[in-house]
């Protein structure tokens, strides 16, 4: 056969035909994903000046009201926990005001948020023990006082 194609006078050095399995559109839409919220994350994080926080801790979260307006509103309370999921990313936080308790979940790469401060770590004990649980949802049966910042 290789004496065929030279006396034809054709090229031996053929294209090399790619014989492998191509990924499927989703697996690489998926891929292309995924880089696209590690650079929005990594811009998020130097955007925003988070303190380090862990469940437990008393923080102050500074807030936009909305993108229209320049009106910080300030919340505290306790977090009691923490969910990580890249851009998705969120923390709840947990006060009382006037005998009622509530809880607000923030977004952690929301363009909303200002700033987050912590005020007090180990808040729950008084900064005598450090917490044993990464999600303290338990504080929701607890007295007021455990989480009244």
């Amino acid at each position: 056969m290789l004496r065929s194609i030279i006396s034809r006078g054709l090229s031996t050095t053929a294209v090399p035909q790619f014989s492998g399995k191509l990924k499927h559109p989703a697996k690489r839409a998926a891929h292309l994903m995924n880089q696209l919220n590690e650079e929005e994350v990594a811009k998020s994080f130097a955007r925003n000046h988070l303190g380090k926080f862990k469940p437990g801790d008393a923080v102050e979260v500074e807030m936009l009201l909305n993108k229209t307006t320049t009106k910080i509103q300030r919340v505290k309370g306790v977090v009691i926990g923490e969910r990580n999921r890249g851009l998705a990313s969120s923390f709840i936080i947990r006060n009382h005001i006037a005998e009622c308790g509530y809880e607000q979940k923030i977004f952690i790469h929301s363009p909303l948020l200002h700033s987050v401060k912590v005020l007090k770590e180990k808040f729950i004990s008084n900064g005598k023990k450090k917490v044993r649980r990464a999600k303290l949802y338990y504080l929701r049966d607890k007295a007021p006082r455990f989480t009244t910042v």
